[in-house]
C-alpha cells in the first residue's frame, strides 16, 4: 500500500512546501550562530527510522539538549519549537494524518533528519510471558513468517530492565515487518496488529513492553501501592534493596515510564499467572495498575484491553480454584472499569504449560475489542457474560449480556480447541439456539455445576432457552448457586453465535467489602 501521495490532499502538499521553506530559514539562522554556543540536540530512540507516530491526536516529540537550547521539530506540515530545560526538551505537534514514509526533522544546534517515519495507529503490547512469547515459538509460525513483507506494520521492543528509579531514555529499535522481525516479535502483538492494519488501512506500530515471570505490582507505581491501605502490604513485604521483576514498581520505572511520553492509541495486556496465589487482591491491584498507566500517559480514557488467563494444570474442578478466582478478578475489573475490554481464552489453554502456543485467536479477539472500544465499530467483541439469575423451583435460570445473536454450545464454524497435552482437541460440536428450535429440543452444554442448601457443587444439566441457560441437577430440589468453568483447567463450551466463549463465573461470589470511610 502506497501512503506517499494520498489523493486530494493538496493542502498537505502546500503545507509541506511552506514548512520546507521555513525549515531552510531555521537551518540558516542556526548556522549563523557562533559555534561555541552550539551543543548537541538529540531525539529519543523512539523516534528512529521505521517509527510509527499516532494519527489524529496531539503527538509528543522529545529528546535531550543543553539547558536553554532552542529546538524545532517538523513533520508533514506541522511544526513546533521549545527551549530545553533540565537537559531535556519536549514539543507537542498538532494531530497528524495517516501515511508515510515521511521525514521527521529536528533543528537546533544539531540538525537531523529521520527518514521513513510513518503515521498511523500505535499500540503497546504489555504483560508477562504470554505477551512476550514470540511468533517463532507459536502455532502457525510458518504461515505468519512466509507472509510478504508488510511495510505498514512496524515493531518496537522496549529494553527489558527492572529499575528502582525511573528511566527516561529508549533505544532506537523500530523495525518493519519481515520474516526475521515477525519471528522474534510478540505473537499476540503481531496477530493483533495484523488485524488492526487490515481493518484500519493505515500503518500500525506495536511496542512490545512485556517481561516474563513478572507480576502486576512490578508494573504498578510503587507510590500508588504504598498509599492504598489494602495494597500497602505488597510494598511492606519486600526487602528494601530488591529490584527484580517481582518487586513493586520496578517494571513501571524501568519499562513503562520510558515510553509513557510517546503518544499511543491504547494498550493490550496479558498477565495474571504470577498473581494467582493472591487472587483476592488482584482486582484492586489491577485497577490501580490501569489507573497508573492512564495517568502516566495523561490519557484518562486510554483504551486498555486485556486477556483473561488461560486454562492450566490438571483437569479438576474445585470450589477453591485459585485460577478461577483470578479470572473472576479480571472479569470484575473489566465490568467496573470504563474504557477496558476482556478477551476469554477458555478454549485455548494447555494443561502442561503456562504459555499455550496458539496465540492467533488471542490476537484476533483483542483486535475485535479494539475495533469496538477504540474505533467505535459495531462488532461483537465478547463472549457471553453473566448478568443475573433467578431460582425457579428446582432450576436456576442464568441470563447473559453479549449474547452475540444467540447462545450456542461450542464455537460453531470458528476454528477453536482446547489442548490437554499439547495436542489440539475439538470442543463439543456446535448446537445453537436456532438448532434447538428446528430439533424441538434444548442444546446441551458442559462446564456447569450447581449447589443446594449444603453448598456442595455437583455436575449440572444445562440447556439453552432463548438468551438464557437453565441449570438443574437430578435429585436437587432447592438449588442455591451455579458455577460455570470454575476450575483451574475448565472444560466448558458456552459460546455466542459470534464464535466467542463465555467467561467463567459463579453466582455465589463473596459480597464486596464496603468502601472505607474517609
Amino acid at each position: 500500500m502506497d501512503f506517499k501521495s494520498p489523493p486530494g490532499r493538496w493542502a498537505l502538499r502546500i503545507g509541506n512546501i511552506c514548512v520546507g521553506i521555513a525549515w531552510l530559514c531555521v537551518v540558516w539562522l542556526w548556522a549563523a550562530l557562533p559555534t561555541t554556543a552550539q551543543a548537541e540536540v538529540t531525539l529519543d530512540g523512539l523516534f528512529s527510522r521505521n517509527a510509527v507516530l499516532q494519527q489524529g491526536m496531539p503527538v509528543n516529540i522529545f529528546g535531550k539538549a543543553d539547558d536553554g537550547e532552542q529546538v524545532v521539530v517538523a513533520i508533514q506540515n506541522r511544526q513546533a519549537s521549545t527551549v530545553a530545560k533540565d537537559g531535556r526538551w519536549e514539543v507537542t505537534l498538532e494531530p497528524l494524518e495517516a501515511g508515510g514514509p515521511f521525514d521527521l526533522r529536528l533543528g537546533g544546534a544539531t540538525t537531523l533528519t529521520v527518514p521513513e517515519v510513518y503515521v498511523g495507529e500505535v499500540w503497546v503490547c504489555a504483560g508477562q510471558a504470554n505477551m512476550q512469547w514470540n511468533v517463532f515459538n507459536s502455532r502457525g509460525k510458518a504461515t505468519a513468517m512466509i507472509a510478504p513483507e508488510n511495510r505498514s506494520l512496524h515493531f518496537y521492543t522496549v529494553e527489558r530492565e527492572a529499575s528502582a528509579e525511573p528511566r527516561l531514555e529508549n533505544e532506537p529499535t523500530w523495525f518493519g515487518a519481515n520474516a526475521a522481525t515477525i519471528a522474534n516479535f510478540s505473537a499476540v502483538g503481531y496477530y493483533f496488529g495484523r488485524e488492526i492494519q487490515s481493518a484500519r488501512k493505515v500503518p500500525v506500530g506495536l511496542i512490545n513492553c512485556a517481561h516474563y515471570l513478572s507480576n502486576a505490582e512490578a508494573w504498578t507505581d510503587r507510590e500508588s501501592l504504598a498509599a492504598d491501605p489494602e495494597l500497602k502490604r505488597i510494598v511492606d513485604d519486600v526487602l528494601p534493596d530488591r529490584t527484580d521483576v517481582l518487586t513493586p514498581g520496578t517494571l513501571y520505572n524501568g519499562m513503562l515510564l520510558p515510553i509513557s511520553r510517546f503518544t499511543v492509541r491504547g494498550v493490550i495486556w496479558y498477565q495474571g499467572e504470577n498473581n494467582v496465589e493472591r487472587a483476592d487482591e488482584y482486582q484492586r491491584l489491577f485497577s490501580t495498575l490501569i489507573a497508573d498507566w492512564r495517568r502516566a500517559w495523561k490519557q484518562p480514557e486510554l483504551p486498555f484491553l486485556f486477556v483473561q488467563i488461560a486454562p492450566y494444570k490438571p483437569l479438576i474442578g474445585s470450589p477453591e480454584s485459585k485460577w478461577a478466582a483470578l479470572r473472576e478478578a479480571q472479569l470484575k475489573t473489566w465490568l467496573a472499569t470504563p474504557g477496558t475490554a476482556m478477551v476469554v481464552t477458555t478454549d485455548h489453554g494447555n494443561a502442561q504449560t503456562l504459555t499455550p502456543d496458539d496465540k492467533e485467536p488471542v490476537g484476533d479477539r483483542l483486535a475485535l475489542a479494539a475495533r469496538a472500544l477504540a474505533y467505535g465499530e459495531s462488532v461483537e467483541y465478547s463472549g457471553p457474560v453473566y448478568k443475573g439469575h433467578n431460582v425457579i423451583k428446582n432450576t436456576i435460570v442464568v441470563d447473559f449480556d453479549h449474547v452475540g445473536g444467540g447462545l450456542q454450545a461450542g464455537p460453531g464454524k470458528s476454528e477453536t480447541g482446547t489442548s490437554l497435552s499439547g495436542i489440539r482437541k475439538a470442543v463439543l460440536p456446535a448446537s445453537t439456539t436456532k438448532d434447538t428450535a428446528s430439533k424441538d429440543k434444548a442444546a446441551k452444554l458442559t462446564g456447569f455445576t450447581i449447589a443446594g442448601e449444603d453448598g456442595k457443587f455437583v455436575p449440572a444439566e444445562a440447556v439453552i432457552e432463548g438468551e438464557s441457560v437453565v441449570v438443574t441437577a437430578e435429585g436437587l430440589e432447592k438449588p442455591t448457586a451455579v458455577r460455570y468453568g470454575w476450575a483451574d483447567f475448565p472444560v466448558c463450551n458456552l459460546f455466542n453465535q459470534a464464535g466467542l466463549p463465555a467467561s467463567p463465573f459463579r453466582t455465589d461470589a463473596p459480597a464486596e467489602k464496603p468502601a472505607e470511610q474517609e
